[in-house]
C-alpha cells in the first residue's frame, strides 16, 4: 500500500514538475518581452540605480505644450543630486499626448508640472512603477500577460512544494517498512531511488522558481488600474440608466 501511494505521488509530482517548468519558462519569456520598456521596474527596485529623465524638446507639439518648462522644472528638482540626470531628447513618438517624459525606459504622457513633480518624487524615492502616472495603454497587453504568468507560476509552484513534502514523507515511511520478500523489497527500494532522484529535481525547480519570483516585481497594481480604466470606459460607452432601488 505504501509503495502504491509512493508511485502515485511520483506520477503526480512528475506531471506537476513539467507544468511548473513550462510556467517558469513562459514567465522568463514574458519578462524578456517586457524588459525593453519596463526594465527598471520588472526586477527588484532596491538595487541602486541612477535616475535619468529624458524630456522631448524637439517635437513641435511637446514644445508648444510646455515641455521646455517641464525640463527646467526637472533640472531645478535634480539640482545637487549626483545620481539624477535630466537631458533633452528628440521625439518620443507620443506627439498626440505630449508633453512626454521618459524614465527607466517608460514614456509618461500628458505631463504637467504636478505630474512631473510626482514622477520625480517616485523615481528618486525608488518606489517602483508609478502606475497612477502611466496613461499609455501600449504597455497594457505585455504587463497583463506577465502578471498572469507570474500568478500562474506562483500557484503551480505552491502545489509542487506540497507534493515535494508529501513525496519526501512517503519515501521515509516506505524505507522503514520494506517488504520481507526479496522481490518486493527490491521493487520498493527501486521505487525509493527513483523517487529520490525526482525529489532532487523538484528541489532544484522550486529553487529556480523562488529565485525568479523573488526578483519579479508584482504588477498586479498596474493590472488592476488597467481593468479599472477599461471598466470606466465601458461605463461611459454603455451609458447605463440611473438605477433606482426599492426599499
Amino acid at each position: 500500500m505504501n509503495q502504491e501511494l509512493l508511485s502515485k505521488l511520483h506520477a503526480d509530482s512528475a506531471s506537476k514538475l513539467e507544468e511548473v517548468r513550462k510556467g517558469r519558462k513562459a514567465l522568463e519569456h514574458a519578462i524578456a518581452r517586457i524588459q525593453p520598456f519596463l526594465s527598471k521596474y520588472i526586477f527588484d527596485a532596491s538595487a541602486a540605480q541612477a535616475v535619468e529623465f529624458r524630456v522631448c524638446t524637439k517635437g513641435p507639439v511637446c514644445c508648444t505644450r510646455g515641455s521646455l518648462d517641464l525640463l527646467a522644472q526637472l533640472k531645478e528638482l535634480a539640482a545637487n543630486k549626483d545620481d539624477v540626470s535630466v537631458t533633452e531628447f528628440g521625439c518620443l513618438r507620443r506627439c498626440g499626448r505630449g508633453p512626454n517624459i521618459e524614465s527607466g525606459g517608460v514614456v509618461f504622457t500628458d505631463m504637467t508640472t504636478e505630474r512631473t513633480k510626482a514622477l520625480f518624487d517616485n523615481e528618486v524615492g525608488k518606489k517602483g512603477l508609478p502606475v497612477d502616472l502611466l496613461l499609455d495603454d501600449e504597455y497594457a497587453p505585455e504587463v497583463l500577460n506577465t502578471e498572469d504568468k507570474r500568478i500562474r507560476l506562483l500557484l503551480a509552484a505552491d502545489e509542487l512544494a506540497t507534493l515535494y513534502s508529501s513525496l519526501e514523507d512517503q519515501m521515509k515511511v516506505l524505507a522503514k517498512r520494506l517488504p520481507v520478500d526479496r522481490t518486493k523489497r527490491f521493487l520498493a527500494q527501486r521505487a525509493i531511488l527513483e523517487a529520490t532522484k525526482l525529489h532532487g529535481q523538484l528541489a532544484s525547480e522550486l529553487n529556480d522558481c523562488e529565485e525568479l519570483l523573488k526578483k519579479v516585481v508584482p504588477l498586479d497594481r498596474f493590472a488592476g488600474r488597467l481593468f479599472e480604466r477599461e471598466f470606466d470606459a465601458w461605463l461611459k460607452n454603455v451609458r447605463p440608466k440611473k438605477w433606482t432601488f426599492q426599499s
